[in-house]
């Protein structure tokens, strides 16, 4: 991702991790694509419970295509490498209680799956890959918020 800015749901304009990167230091003012973890340490995550409204939003997340029904360009190139990708496992109404959104600043950002004693995967939304936002530290995040339950 070489974009430095994106257009959001309602047409803004909206900074990448990039172009926050490229200014080598943190504002502080809780940018959404923050790479430094300051929106992330001082916001945290929403787990939000996927409904049968939004399961077809959380299966994009986890499968994303193009318009046309084609591989994301990232899909595409790991199947060129790779081989072809295994086949996504999608949300079905079965499953809804196995996966979460998450939400940073209200803002969707990605899907992770739960396991047996932890969240056991994690996809994200293209625009958030680049800030952090690994398994690891959405688990810790994961476990703070079911204490503050």
């Amino acid at each position: 991702m070489t974009n430095l800015t994106y257009k959001d749901e309602n047409n803004n304009d909206v900074l990448t991790s990039q172009f926050l990167k490229n200014k080598k230091t943190c504002c502080k003012t809780k940018c959404l694509h923050c790479p430094y973890g300051h929106t992330l340490e001082t916001l945290g995550l929403e787990f939000v419970d996927i409904t049968a409204d939004s399961m077809d939003r959380a299966n994009q997340i986890i499968s994303p295509k193009k318009e046309d029904g084609e591989l994301s360009l990232a899909s595409s190139m790991l199947a060129s490498a790779y081989g072809s990708p295994k086949k996504a496992i999608l949300i079905t109404p079965r499953t809804l209680d196995k996966f979460f959104i998450i939400k940073l600043k209200g803002v969707e950002c990605g899907v992770v799956k739960k396991g047996i004693v932890q969240l056991s995967k994690i996809y994200l939304k293209e625009h958030f890959t680049d800030q952090g936002l690994d398994l690891h530290i959405v688990d810790g995040l994961y476990n703070e918020f079911l204490e503050g339950k």
